[in-house]
C-alpha cells in the first residue's frame, strides 16, 4: 500500500486514541478493527454503494460503538472499514449476522485483492 494511505490510517486512529493498532483488545474490552477493501476498478462505484450500506447495517448491531468507511483519495477503488465494538462477543455477534454474511458474499466477486482484516494489540 501506498505511504499516504498508512498516513491517512494513522491518523484516523489517532483520532480514536489508538496510534499503532488497527485491532486491540484493550483493558476496557474494546475491539478496534480496521479493514481494507480493495475493489476492481469496475467494481468501485457499485462496491462503494454496498460499502455504505453495510456501515448503516452495521450501526444497528448491538456493541458497536463506532464505524466509518474511508476512501483513499488516489485510488477510488480502495477503501477502509474502521470498527470500534464494546466487546469481542459483541464484534463475533456481528460477524455471524445475516447482513454481515449477505455483505461479504456480495462484496467477494468485486473484490480486486483479499477482503484483509488486520490484527494488532494496542501497546500501552
Amino acid at each position: 500500500m501506498n505511504r499516504t494511505f498508512w498516513v491517512l490510517q494513522w491518523a484516523f486512529l489517532v483520532s480514536l486514541g489508538l496510534a499503532g493498532s488497527s485491532r486491540a483488545q484493550v483493558s476496557n474490552g474494546r475491539l478496534y478493527v480496521i479493514n481494507h477493501v480493495d475493489l476492481t476498478p469496475d467494481n468501485a462505484a457499485n462496491g462503494k454503494k454496498l460499502l455504505q450500506q453495510y456501515v448503516v447495517e452495521t450501526r444497528q448491531d448491538p456493541g458497536l460503538v463506532r464505524v466509518e468507511l474511508l476512501d483513499y483519495k488516489s485510488r477510488l477503488n480502495h477503501f477502509a472499514l474502521v470498527e470500534v465494538w464494546d466487546n469481542s462477543k459483541a464484534f463475533d455477534r456481528h460477524e455471524e449476522a445475516d447482513h454481515t454474511k449477505k455483505f461479504r458474499e456480495k462484496l467477494a466477486p468485486m473484490l480486486g485483492s483479499p477482503y484483509d482484516e488486520r490484527v494488532f494489540n494496542l501497546v500501552n
